[in-house]
């Protein structure tokens, strides 16, 4: 025997003998990571209120704040030039009516002439077009009547559904333009998170877990889900407006009010997570033990690292969930060597 080798049936004695390592179950990967957004509560439907027409307002009826009900009267336009308009078309209508009635009488008289061959054929077709044409004419006078009412009826603007008065853009005593918009009304029972979302979180947004709390609400927290993401970035701070509704708000939650949303990734990746001290190898080739049968054996499996950590890593192999490896003891393994979970020690 050579000094300082070992006989070969002490070889194989020292390979049976498992060694005691730890051993991990592995399982797949899951983020887990948490991003939090400030934001503002606003309600899903929101309606900029506009003059149909244009003139000066003489009243506004309501402030910032006001609930209201669909019909409720908001602002009122000085309405004297549309009355005026009214009367204007009555008066032409009045006309139109008796123009009509005294063409229709002409025609008559003219189909009884011409049945006794008193008047041409010629005379008679007149007589019929200017009936016709006072006919039009009276119907005109009537649509011109009828939208003179309307004009006048939209110098009242009302709300169109019940909602909370969001915002006052005009005063009264001032002129505004027909489609000027004078205030905002949220409306609806959906109530959404508004955030701007940054680029580097724009991708897979929609897969995230969102939630919402709130900073004068204490231990409340809700649901959201993505309802909508724009498609263009602020120019200022190039970040992405992005509304997430809250799915059964409670009822202290309220319009205006600054919320939290956090944004969590529970999706799985093709990964598998485990612990820094199985990592082998070189770095090229960085490799995890695997436990193969139940005698302890283990194999080298190569596998690529995904992503490093203090204390996790996550790699990417021929690994699936339930399959166990050495998590810790990896410097003292070779192919052919039998370990045992280190837990068995007594």
């Amino acid at each position: 025997v050579v000094q300082g080798r070992s006989r070969p049936q002490d070889d194989a004695a020292a390979v049976d003998v498992a060694i005691p390592v730890r051993i991990y179950d592995v399982t797949p990967y899951v983020d887990g990571s948490t991003h939090s957004l400030t934001g503002v509560i606003r309600a899903r439907l929101e309606t900029e209120l506009r003059f149909r027409v244009g003139g000066k307002i003489t009243q506004r009826l309501v402030d910032v704040g006001f609930k209201v009900n669909a019909g409720d009267p908001l602002f009122q336009l000085d309405p004297e030039d549309y009355e005026l308009e009214v009367k204007s078309a009555e008066a032409d209508l009045t006309v139109a009516v008796a123009a009509s009635k005294q063409a229709n009488a002409d025609e008559l008289r003219m189909q009884s002439l011409r049945n006794s061959r008193s008047v041409s054929e010629a005379e008679y077709d007149t007589a019929l077009a200017q009936r016709d044409i006072a006919l039009g004419r009276k119907t005109a006078a009537e649509r011109e009547l009828e939208l003179a009412r309307n004009r006048l009826s939209y110098t009242l603007l009302q709300a169109p559904a019940s909602g909370t008065l969001m915002e006052i853009m005009a005063e009264s005593g001032q002129v505004v333009a027909a489609g000027r918009g004078v205030a905002r009304l949220a409306h609806g029972q959906d109530v959404e998170v508004v955030v701007d979302v940054p680029e580097r979180w724009i991708d897979g947004l929609g897969h995230l877990v969102a939630s919402a709390t709130y900073w004068s609400l204490p231990g409340v927290e809700s649901s959201a889900q993505l309802r909508e993401l724009s498609p263009t970035a602020d120019p200022v701070t190039r970040t992405y407006e992005a509304r997430f509704t809250i799915r059964e708000p409670q009822p202290q939650i309220q319009l205006g009010m600054t919320a939290t949303l956090h944004l969590r990734d529970d999706t799985q990746s093709d990964g598998v997570s485990l612990p820094a001290g199985a990592l082998s190898g070189e770095q090229h080739a960085p490799q995890v033990w695997k436990v193969v049968d139940a005698a302890g054996h283990v194999e080298a499996i190569p596998v690529e690292v995904l992503k490093y950590g203090s204390e996790q890593i996550v790699v990417r192999g021929p690994l699936a969930t339930g399959d166990r490896v050495v998590s810790a003891g990896v410097h003292k393994l070779d192919r052919g060597i039998k370990v045992r979970p280190w837990e068995e020690l007594r």
